[in-house]
């Protein structure tokens, strides 16, 4: 209840910034990190590392509280939801303990954008499955404190969702020349592409304002923490945009 105040709070206090980017320092930021056993530490069967950025602010900077309230939600999910009941469920636990890491890392924080990109690692039994998670914050823009479309970051387009559509065949190219290398698993085709890579979710604005897409871990023959990435400015995602036939359904 307090939180959720706080969170109110926090945007009755935005409503009255002024709607135009202005110059904004990069945040100072520090980790909040910890560990948590479930049911217990004795007797355990989840066990729960994390690290997550923290904007270090007063209460007299909105935006960062809004960001780090956005940020702890995610993370008391987790630790207050999810995993106590994950810990209590036979069919979550058939395999052994499991231990659940997950590493946030600052992206972006140039004073326009804050992207965190959230890398989560698996373990049930020493079988690791890796997933990514990112979030593009508004700084000085027109949404202060708030998460960003894909079209919201790069501002071109009439939606993601167009976006999306244009940037696929050219990651679909990128990734047909990982699999020649040996860095992507082979046997993933167009159609199979499409339902493991989602441009308007997996992507994080860089320090320069581009739009930055990566490939899940679960796409590579040696999956981990580090993928590989591929950035477009929003003139080039323009350019994509506008090159698209006309009437091409989105995807």
């Amino acid at each position: 209840m307090a939180k959720t105040l706080r969170m109110a709070a926090c945007l009755c206090a935005l409503m009255l910034l002024p709607l135009t980017a202005s110059a904004v320092s990069p945040y100072t930021v520090e980790n909040l990190s910890g560990e948590d056993w479930y049911p217990s530490m004795e007797n355990w069967t989840y066990h729960y590392v994390y690290s997550c950025p923290r904007i270090v602010c007063g209460d007299d900077d909105p935006v960062g509280l809004l960001i780090n309230d956005t940020l702890q939600m995610v993370l008391d999910e987790m630790r207050l939801l999810a995993l106590p009941m994950f810990a209590e469920s036979p069919e979550m636990t058939a395999s052994g303990p499991v231990t659940v890491t997950e590493e946030g890392r600052v992206m972006c924080n140039n004073g326009r954008f804050f992207s965190v990109l959230t890398v989560k690692c698996e373990d049930k039994g020493g079988v690791k499955s890796w997933s990514l998670e990112s979030d593009t914050f508004d700084v000085s823009g027109d949404y202060p404190g708030e998460t960003l479309t894909l079209r919201g970051v790069v501002m071109v387009g009439e939606s993601s969702e167009q976006i999306s559509s244009a940037v696929l065949p050219v990651l679909y190219e990128a990734f047909t020349e990982l699999q020649a290398q040996g860095v992507c698993l082979p046997g993933v085709d167009w159609e199979d592409f499409c339902q493991s890579v989602i441009p308007t979710l997996d992507f994080y604005a860089d320090e320069n304002g581009s739009a930055v897409f990566y490939f899940q871990p679960s796409l590579l023959c040696e999956p981990g923490g580090d993928v590989p990435v591929f950035t477009f400015t929003p003139a080039e995602l323009e350019a994509l945009v506008g090159a698209m036939p006309a009437g091409e359904e989105e995807r």
